[in-house]
């Protein structure tokens, strides 16, 4: 997995935000946690989870202007590891989930001694081989422990934007993945277009994810804003590139090739979120839905039922765990409407 860094002192931090938004995570650097550019984002999000790392704190009480980012929003605070050289005891009472520390190659060993106090390792690469491979022993000695609220700690080689490692192939990427390790880019290290000297979004992002299919497609479950499940696609290399280029839905037809959802009823898809599963062998496409691909509630046989909140979440993992197992029907589609299945037009096979 890749997870953007954006320097919001940067003159083009405003158009990184945008084009990286389709990425679950995304790293935003401010001078300190009252800049009026991160206060402004922060309170404009959507379905963004932002971990933001502060340069500065205010000496005198650096924990109230945690508490702040995180009532305001912040998924994570990322602080340096000196934050925590007086001791852990000052940070009990913030859930490990949402904080987050940097470290440079000298502190590596001093993972352990965080192990109950933050969720995400940001481990420094400063442009050396030597330092990869620091972060690569590192990562392999770390506990695999869950986190108490779920979830599991993540480490993440942060590459510094010098060096010969600065923006990394995918190969790297993809090896760096299977050690559990995922990777921090400068967000001006990445493009959705293929330009020179930068590595390609939906390249990156698809370096981790593997199929275990013949036909190497991965099942894409589709959902709209509130998480209700629309339907179950697949997707290919090629369609995941061109969803991040166009920032809409397109998906992988047997009959079709690559298939813009709605070119032709005009039923199309504004793409919110890309998410991938925790094997890294299904994906999740979060889109806004136009025209008749929308699921009309009035047509829910259960009209006054509610499905659990979970509901979205189990569909995904079990349709993940189940579709390795079906007949090579790459096209047709199995809408969920609460318990009901439906095919719909433009979603199933013509």
């Amino acid at each position: 997995m890749i997870v953007p860094r954006i320097n919001l002192a940067a003159d083009s931090y405003a158009e990184n935000l945008k084009t990286l938004s389709l990425l679950p995570n995304q790293v935003l650097v401010a001078p300190t946690p009252n800049d009026p550019r991160l206060q402004d984002i922060l309170k404009h999000q959507n379905k963004d989870a932002y971990w933001v790392q502060p340069l500065a704190f205010d000496a005198e009480d650096p924990l109230a202007q945690i508490h702040t980012l995180l009532d305001a929003g912040a998924d994570k605070v990322v602080l340096p590891f000196a934050a925590f050289a007086a001791g852990v005891e000052s940070y009990s009472h913030i859930p490990q989930e949402r904080l987050a520390v940097e470290l440079d190659p000298a502190n590596f060993d001093k993972v352990n001694h965080l192990q109950d106090t933050v969720s995400v390792f940001l481990l420094n690469v400063d442009g050396s081989s030597e330092s990869l491979e620091a972060v690569k022993k590192t990562a392999q000695a770390m506990p695999k422990d869950l986190l108490p609220r779920g979830g599991v700690k993540r480490v993440i080689a942060a590459l510094s934007g010098q060096g010969p490692t600065s923006t990394p192939e995918t190969s790297t990427i993809s090896e760096l993945g299977r050690l559990g390790i995922d990777t921090l880019l400068p967000g001006e290290a990445l493009s959705s277009d293929q330009q020179k000297g930068k590595l390609n979004l939906g390249e990156a992002f698809m370096a981790t994810v593997v199929s275990d299919r013949p036909d190497k497609l991965f099942p894409t479950v589709v959902v709209d804003e509130q998480g209700i499940s629309l339907g179950l696609v697949y997707s290919s290399l090629e369609s995941v590139v061109e969803s991040f280029r166009t920032r809409k839905g397109v998906y992988f037809s047997r009959s079709r090739g690559l298939w813009h959802k709605g070119a032709s009823s005009g039923a199309t898809q504004d793409l919110i979120k890309v998410h991938v599963d925790c094997d890294s062998d299904a994906l999740q496409f979060t889109v806004h839905q136009h025209g008749a691909g929308k699921i009309n509630p009035q047509s829910f046989s259960f009209p006054t039922f509610s499905p659990h909140p979970m509901f979205p979440l189990l569909t995904f993992i079990l349709i993940g765990s189940i579709t390795r197992f079906l007949p090579q029907q790459h096209s047709r589609v199995l809408w969920f409407c609460h318990w009901t299945c439906t095919p719909q037009p433009d979603f199933a096979e013509p």
